[in-house]
Formats: C-alpha cells, sequence, structure tokens
C-alpha cells in the first residue's frame, strides 16, 4: 500500500471505530482523544503492514486488515510502535 491508500484506510477505521466502546475504552478520553485515536489507527495499519495483510477495497469505502501471528517477530521497529 502506499501512503494515500493508508491513509484512506486510517480514515476508514477511525470512522467506523471512533463511536466503539472497545475502541474507546483503549484511547484516553481527553481533548486529545482523536489524535491518540488516529495513532491506534495507524498503529494497526503498521501491524497489517508488517505482519499481516492490509486491503482497501475498489471504491475506497471498505477495507481489511488481517494479522497472521506466523509473521509476527520482534523487531526494534516493532518494539518502539507497541510503546
Amino acid at each position: 500500500m502506499n501512503l494515500t491508500q493508508n491513509k484512506k484506510i486510517a480514515q476508514i477505521l477511525f470512522d467506523s471505530f471512533h463511536g466503539n466502546k472497545s475502541a474507546n475504552f483503549t484511547v484516553k478520553q481527553d481533548s486529545k482523544r482523536d489524535q491518540r485515536f488516529t495513532t491506534l489507527m495507524e498503529y494497526s495499519i503498521f501491524q497489517g503492514e508488517n505482519f499481516g495483510k492490509l486491503w482497501l477495497s475498489d471504491d475506497e469505502k471498505a477495507c481489511a486488515i488481517v494479522i497472521d501471528p506466523t509473521k509476527k517477530k520482534t523487531t526494534w521497529k516493532g518494539i518502539l510502535w507497541d510503546l
């Protein structure tokens, strides 16, 4: 995926999960909530790019992130994202 596609995926995820109670439980509820939620979506995309696959529909209105646990490896970049 390229940067433009990743931004579209991040926006789809943001719009889809913005009101989700489980997703919101992981994000501090303050004035920086949207910024933190965007970072959570970017983290999800990082996981998909590095340890699975990202899909964006042809009409760019739907996406999927599939993580393959057999590809999950500990890397310095992954540790930084986890922090």
